[in-house]
């Protein structure tokens, strides 16, 4: 099983990630820019400075 330490380190080390979670599927991304957060099907692209921004806004 993936665990959520896997997932941060796997972020940490530039990998993209991509999920399913509550019926919706999500990619996580870096570029140059920061690191985006997309939803399937919605325009919106969340976009944080860094992994600890990532995580510590989308536990809220």
């Amino acid at each position: 099983m993936y665990s959520y330490e896997e997932f941060i380190e796997d972020l940490n080390l530039g990998h993209e990630v991509e999920f399913d979670l509550n019926d919706f599927h999500f990619l996580i991304s870096y570029n140059e820019d920061g690191w985006y957060c997309v939803k399937q099907n919605e325009e919106v692209q969340l976009r944080y400075d860094s992994v600890e921004q990532l995580i510590s806004k989308s536990k809220n």
